[in-house]
């Protein structure tokens, strides 16, 4: 299995980044792949990379896997070279300039400075390891010999890692945000000028102009000094940009083409042949008699010339990247219209002329750092699915997680620690490893000696996890709780005393047949939760699930392993059963919080809808075809769960209001979709339990399958 997920994938993301010419993923993955052989690197393991303590972020790239470096390492940052030069640092290693910024923190001036930052809140952590530093001072005055432990267990890494926070001049303002300002920078200054408005500018002032100059030389040859203006042309076509040159100036058999060809002939005295002159003659006649000669012709193209585009998206974005530079790039924007207002008489320029519309693209752009609520966010299309909002979501939770500290100091260090400590990237995980908690990094284990677990801390953490799982179901019922997201859920279902597991999905390609305890306990829960239910019905929900016959259980109710052996899709048939009989937490979010004010009717429906809009799309390829058939498959056992929590009258009108819903689609899609229906009609209507496999929608099968339409195989 590890040879398999790591070698190969390694090598494969190799040869990728050298087709697409990235050096840093070059680099990263050689380092990968020599870390495996090595040994170096253990891949699925918790403790990754040798010699790396577990507490200490690695860098880490696609697939989970760990590159050897550390996150909070690598270069020195701009922070780290201006402090050392304050400091009058005059060497060049980083080694020795890192151990000495570290060392500096210790001394009573560095306590002083890390203490002001944490009071005036003037600081960030982009990583969790640069916390350290500043819990030991907030630690130290009270307890000595608990930040002396802290300094023991960091110190060692002090010539490679950085320990101590990103000074900023301004408290981070109240609201949430998906992107800072820098990111937004970023993103405006790769803008470039869009293609069809380039090749549109050129075929006006470049292709157009010596289009109308070759059909007059061509049509009279015999003017005065005309091999000299042929010349000309000649010269001026040569020195043209081609940049944007469309196929109507650049086709080998296109009119212009031909016409500049046979000029070419013509200057050089070479003789036509009648057909090409035949050409040539038709081409003029019918330029002449559609666009005119003389002043009627230029009359025309100062017409056209109005159809030419004022506005060009780069010089547009490099408006609004000018006017963002005194914004703080750490933070969201409040308002970002301000920024997006009409070019003014300073700012305005050939390409981005003066009260012209900023365009649409570059708004998104611009809107995408909004700082403000969760639901102004998710209403202005900034969250636009679960994967953003777990994005987001450690920006509250870490206040919520936060409350409990009684000096205000230390709950701002807890809380920028816990965001950081929630950017990092999962590790690649084998043998039901778990990722690293938040409790596992020493100076955060230290910092929660001092929080109070108290009854409105519980209750904090309960409402506002009742809060986010309202509104990710309110918006995004048909998708599944991805797992940063259920990350964030856990942390405050612990808090809120929930004690029903929150569990992840686990990844097809990596699952070695066996689910974790928790996974057993979820189902014996939602087994308990869901009797005499739809979702019983129509799963098939065994009424107990016995100690220790969970994984067994699922595998039984898979499809039965291929000839061929191991297999993606076979682990994602005995997957897909775990999620089924786990409910994937819709059991255990239901029976632990009040959820009661869910229209889950509606929302059931809103599944259906989205399902019915998923398959009706035409896919590019059987492989975007399955996993539409398993996000749909995914999305039915949401609306399933959604619509178990209806009384038996408001079940049937709801089924009754999505049968009339497939009416309204064509006729092909309703005999595709029949079987799943019936198996629908039967769990919900009559009330019987589904004996058919074939009955239930699920998104993974060993083979075709029964829902695809694509033929290409």
């Amino acid at each position: 299995m590890i040879d398999r997920i790591g070698d190969k994938y390694a090598f494969l993301q190799l040869i990728a980044a050298e087709e697409k010419g990235h050096p840093k993923k070059i680099s990263q993955w050689k380092n990968v792949l020599s870390g495996i052989r090595t040994g170096e690197l253990q891949i699925g393991s918790r403790t990754a990379v040798s010699g790396m303590p577990l507490w200490a972020t690695p860098e880490i790239i696609r697939g989970g896997f760990a590159t050897g470096g550390y996150a909070a390492g690598g270069p020195l940052r701009p922070h780290e070279k201006e402090l050392a030069a304050e400091l009058g640092l005059k060497t060049r290693s980083i080694p020795i300039i890192r151990t000495s910024l570290n060392s500096w923190h210790l001394s009573s001036n560095g306590v002083d400075r890390l203490k002001t930052l944490a009071k005036e809140r003037r600081f960030i952590c982009d990583h969790p390891e640069e916390a350290a530093l500043m819990s030991i001072a907030l630690l130290a005055d009270e307890d000595h010999a608990l930040a002396s432990d802290i300094v023991a267990a960091i110190s060692p890494y002090f010539d490679r890692l950085r320990f101590f926070p990103r000074a900023v001049d301004a408290a981070r303002p109240k609201g949430i945000y998906v992107r800072d300002v820098s990111e937004v920078r970023e993103a405006l200054a790769r803008v470039q000028p869009r293609e069809d408005i380039s090749v549109q500018f050129d075929t006006l002032n470049i292709w157009i102009p010596l289009y109308d100059r070759l059909i007059d030389l061509l049509a009279d040859s015999n003017a005065v000094d005309w091999k000299s203006t042929a010349k000309q042309w000649q010269r001026d076509f040569s020195s043209a940009d081609r940049s944007f040159r469309s196929k109507r100036w650049s086709a080998r058999h296109s009119p212009f083409e031909r016409c500049r060809l046979a000029l070419e002939k013509r200057v050089n005295k070479k003789p036509l042949s009648q057909k090409n002159l035949k050409y040539v003659q038709l081409v003029v006649t019918r330029h002449r008699a559609k666009h005119g000669m003389g002043t009627a012709r230029k009359k025309k193209r100062l017409e056209q010339a109005k159809q030419d585009v004022k506005i060009w998206h780069d010089a547009m974005a490099n408006i609004v990247l000018n006017r963002l530079q005194d914004a703080h790039g750490d933070y969201g924007l409040i308002d970002p219209a301000a920024y997006l207002t009409a070019p003014s008489q300073s700012e305005a320029g050939p390409e981005a002329p003066i009260n012209a519309d900023i365009p649409h693209t570059i708004q998104r752009k611009t809107f995408a750092a909004l700082q403000g609520s969760i639901g102004a966010l998710i209403t202005g299309g900034q969250i636009s699915s679960p994967e953003i909002f777990a994005k987001v979501l450690p920006q509250i939770t870490a206040q919520v997680q936060a409350s409990g500290f009684d000096d205000g100091d230390k709950a701002a260090v807890f809380s920028e620690c816990y965001k950081a400590f929630h950017k990092r990237r999962s590790l690649l995980l084998l043998n039901l490893e778990s990722q690293i908690r938040i409790t596992e990094i020493p100076w955060v284990k230290t910092l929660l000696v001092s929080r109070k677990d108290r009854p409105e801390d519980s209750d904090l953490s309960r409402t506002a996890l009742t809060e986010f799982v309202s509104l990710t179901l309110t918006h995004f019922p048909h998708v599944q709780f991805p797992n940063p997201l259920i990350e964030q859920m856990h942390d405050l279902a612990k808090r809120a005393n929930i004690h029903t597991p929150l569990l992840p999905e686990i990844a097809a390609d990596i699952f070695m047949g066996r689910f974790s305890q928790r996974f057993e306990k979820a189902a014996q829960h939602t087994a308990k939760y869901y009797e005499g239910t739809l979702y019983a019905r129509y799963y098939n929900l065994p009424k107990q699930i016995p100690s220790g016959a969970f994984d067994k259980l699922c595998a039984e109710r898979a499809e039965p392993p291929s000839r061929q052996g191991w297999s993606s899709a076979q682990n994602g048939t005995i997957i897909e059963q775990g999620l089924i009989l786990t409910s994937h937490n819709m059991a255990a979010l239901f029976s632990g919080l009040d959820l009661s004010k869910l229209e889950c009717g509606a929302l059931a429906l809103k599944c259906f809808v989205w399902i019915c809009d998923r398959l009706t799309a035409v896919p590019p390829s059987y492989h975007a075809e399955l996993i539409s058939l398993k996000n749909s498959a995914y999305a039915w056992r949401q609306m399933i769960a959604l619509l178990s929590e209806l009384p038996k009258k408001d079940l049937q009108d709801t089924i009754e209001q999505i049968h009339v819903h497939l009416e309204g689609t064509s006729a092909s899609f309703q005999n595709r979709l029949r079987p799943v229906m019936n198996g629908l009609h039967i769990a919900g209507m009559k009330s019987k339990p589904l004996t058919e496999r074939s009955d239930q929608f699920l998104g993974w099968t060993v083979g075709r399958h029964p829902l695809s339409q694509w033929t290409d195989l």
